[in-house]
């Protein structure tokens, strides 16, 4: 687990990942404002599913891209919107 972490850290968790694996960044909320994720999963076919869920399952928004690039830039888009991440 890492604590808010920032470009790099992230860059190295994204490089990483290996088929079946995946990345989740959670943002703390208070108890009444439900969950606020971003999850990437590298699949098997070797493209990259995003989801990203503020609130209820009801908010849920999902993706798929086929490069790292694209999902490294939006996962630092993500940060940079909700603050501090864990």
């Amino acid at each position: 687990m890492v604590c808010d972490p920032d470009a790099p850290a992230i860059e190295t968790m994204l490089t990483g990942l290996a088929k079946g694996q995946h990345l989740l960044l959670q943002r703390l909320t208070g108890h009444d404002e439900g969950d606020c994720f971003l999850q990437v999963l590298l699949a098997d076919d070797t493209t990259y599913l995003v989801e990203h869920r503020t609130g209820t399952t009801a908010e849920r928004h999902r993706t798929r891209s086929a490069t790292q690039a694209e999902v490294h830039d939006a996962v630092l888009r993500w940060t940079a919107d909700h603050g501090t991440v864990t």
